[in-house]
């Protein structure tokens, strides 16, 4: 069986109604984007094909969100946020404390010379 790699429509109903849902979408986007002249409404199968697959990934992310990703549990996700919290309370009260003993023995320094 030779399979055509180019958009054939066929007498397929809904195989047409796709194609010119994906054109009318695409026409208006150009449109708005002010890409496109209003004369011209005429879509390569290039640019359907984009469409096509940009259509594909979006719809196999949605299902690898919902069916595949594995989400943590309430307990898990409440237990994660604390110690990211209580390190980054603990790093910057390190960074302060630095700050604080850089400032203190620069101003000593410096009043050793006035």
């Amino acid at each position: 069986i030779r399979v055509s790699k180019t958009l054939d429509l066929g007498s397929n109903p809904s195989a047409r109604a796709n194609h010119l849902r994906i054109r009318y979408v695409l026409i208006l986007f150009f449109k708005t984007a002010g890409c496109l002249n209003y004369q011209i409404t005429k879509l390569s199968n290039y640019q359907i094909d984009l469409m096509n697959k940009f259509t594909v990934f979006v719809k196999e992310s949605y299902t690898e969100l919902t069916e595949k990703v594995s989400w943590p549990k309430w307990d898990q996700l409440t237990q994660s946020t604390m110690i990211v919290l209580g390190a980054t309370i603990f790093i910057t009260a390190l960074v302060a404390v630095m700050d604080l003993v850089a400032s203190s023995s620069m101003k000593f320094i410096y009043s050793l010379f006035k």
